[in-house]
């Protein structure tokens, strides 16, 4: 169904997969409308924040208050000067410096009073200084970088079978906590309203520029402002809200709009779309360093492209199709054939998506430090990976992927020896309590395969594994997890992570796939994501 045409004639068009959708179109706008009324209320708001000493929750409100502030309005120099207080205060003295001139940069006509206090507060901020936070180092690779794909390290390479497709396979042992992969999002987006985010990297706390105008997107420099997606998603509407029958739709609208973007024509694009089709479908596309070459990677990520599967997504891109055709990109679709060629296109997109991204309207939770997923407080955020995306799945993975802002770092999880194959897991932390067949059950429902790990092949003869539970290291981490839950301390985290990595350096694969095993593994990758969120 999915690519396929009227006829095998020269020049025909794309079948027309939309003929029997018919759905009311409602206007949902993608991105509030400014209002220095909202503006207002949102500062008085972070006002209140401040005066109980929440410096984090007041900037959050600063933010809102800063995308809702009309251009050059009296507003917008307010909100920056009350946010740059709590960069002073969480003595993040350069990004009040920062702030501090936007303030005087937003408004011609900035009060005499409001300029007496900005000075005074620059002055405090220079004298303070000297003294500045020390910034923790950024995660680095732990070997040399591929020659080929810089992002993950020269001790993997990528390789096809017939099992697995795709495969990250090591040419050299691997310890455990080795960092082997280090990888942008090509595409991501935020989910929710609220504003404490770059629109475009994820990164939090930054001196965030708002779009001029909408009230939904910040940015932390002009650089990340600079992005393919959002002059076109600026004023669209959407015929329903966000997420429809489980699918992120402007997720999936995000990604269509970036093909549409790195191609000069819709022709050139339809010509790619072909060409691609038409190659191998395991191919690896070498080397990743161009929007197109990295588009071309993106395209041919696993997916599944079953009939049903097409017809459980047309609903999706009958929302996505009217959203893209009544906006400025219209032009860009004038032919029927490019606008059939639209609806495919998007359908590939989500498919994609389903397979190969992370996070959604219904995201897992974190570990021992996850957050609760049903606080709409939270700000969620969904992305996509490219040479992450090469990773196989295991229900006992040798690999944990953690993510930072939009960055996705990859460490080893167990000892990996030369020749071995890397997995990381498809399942939430919840899945060393599921049994096999509900595991699995939802691996294929999802991703179309069932697991055949050694978690799976010994089925659910895997628990109470009284030699295990009985392990000096097994005990500790037990005895003192629940004291570090409700007292964070560094000192413990470092003992705990060090007695689950001696565990997992003593026992083979056929004994850690087991229950102890999962809670031994679960509970070094929280301890991995903490110390990624520390960076």
């Amino acid at each position: 169904m999915l690519w396929q045409k009227e006829s095998d004639a020269d020049g025909a068009a794309y079948i027309d997969l939309l003929q029997n959708t018919k759905l009311p179109l409602g206007k949902f706008r993608l991105n509030r409308i400014k209002n220095n009324v909202q503006s207002i209320h949102a500062r008085t708001e972070g006002n209140r924040k401040y005066g109980q000493n929440d410096f984090t929750g007041a900037m959050e409100l600063y933010n809102e208050s800063i995308c809702f502030a009309e251009k050059g309005s009296e507003q917008l120099s307010l909100a920056y000067a009350n946010r740059s207080t709590c960069f002073l205060r969480l003595q993040l003295y350069d990004r009040c410096l920062v702030d501090i001139q936007l303030a005087k940069a937003s408004n011609n006509q900035i009060s005499e009073q409001l300029m007496s206090k900005l000075n005074a507060r620059e002055k405090e901020c220079l004298k303070s200084k000297s003294s500045d936070v020390t910034v923790a180092e950024e995660p680095a690779l732990s070997f040399d970088p591929h020659e080929k794909w810089p992002c993950m390290v020269n001790v993997l390479d990528i390789e096809r079978s017939d099992q697995y497709g795709r495969l990250v396979r090591a040419n050299s042992d691997i310890q455990i906590g080795d960092t082997i992969l280090i990888e942008e999002a090509f595409v991501k987006i935020l989910l929710g309203t609220e504003r404490n985010r770059c629109s475009n990297c994820i990164k939090e706390k930054m001196n965030f520029i708002p779009c001029d105008n909408c009230a939904d997107t910040m940015y932390c420099n002009e650089t990340c402002a600079n992005n393919n997606f959002h002059e076109d998603e600026c004023d669209m509407t959407m015929g329903a809200e966000d997420c429809y029958d489980g699918e992120s739709l402007t997720f999936i609208l995000r990604s269509v709009i970036i093909a549409i973007n790195t191609f000069r024509t819709i022709a050139e694009l339809m010509e790619f779309v072909e060409n691609c089709r038409a190659s191998d479908p395991l191919d690896i596309t070498e080397p990743v360093d161009t929007p197109i070459s990295e588009y071309r990677t993106f395209f041919k990520l696993a997916v599944m492209m079953t009939n049903e599967r097409v017809s459980n997504l047309l609903k999706t891109a009958y929302l996505i199709f009217h959203s893209i055709m009544g906006s400025r990109l219209s032009k860009r679709f004038e032919t029927k054939d490019s606008q059939r060629f639209l609806v495919h296109l998007t359908i590939h997109h989500a498919i994609i998506l389903r397979v190969n991204a992370f996070g959604g309207c219904t995201e897992p939770g974190n570990g021992l430090f996850g957050h609760n997923v049903d606080d709409d407080d939270k700000q969620r955020q969904q992305d996509i990976h490219l040479f992450t995306s090469y990773f196989n799945h295991s229900c006992i993975p040798n690999v944990i992927l953690l993510v930072k802002d939009s960055i996705a770092i990859c460490k080893a999880l167990r000892p990996i020896k030369q020749g071995e194959q890397l997995f990381i897991t498809y399942i939430d932390d919840e899945g060393y309590g599921m049994t096999e067949k509900q595991r699995n059950d939802q691996l294929e429902m999802v991703y179309g395969f069932r697991c055949q790990c050694e978690f799976c092949r010994k089925g659910d003869k895997h628990k109470n594994i009284e030699q295990l539970q009985l392990d000096a290291d097994f005990r500790y981490v037990a005895i003192n997890i629940p004291q570090l839950i409700q007292h964070s301390s560094t000192d413990l985290m470092k003992g705990i992570k060090g007695h689950c990595i001696a565990f997992l350096k003593k026992y083979p694969l056929q004994s850690i796939a087991s229950t102890e095993g999962g809670y031994i593994l679960t509970t070094l990758s929280s301890l991995m994501q903490k110390e990624i969120e520390s960076c």
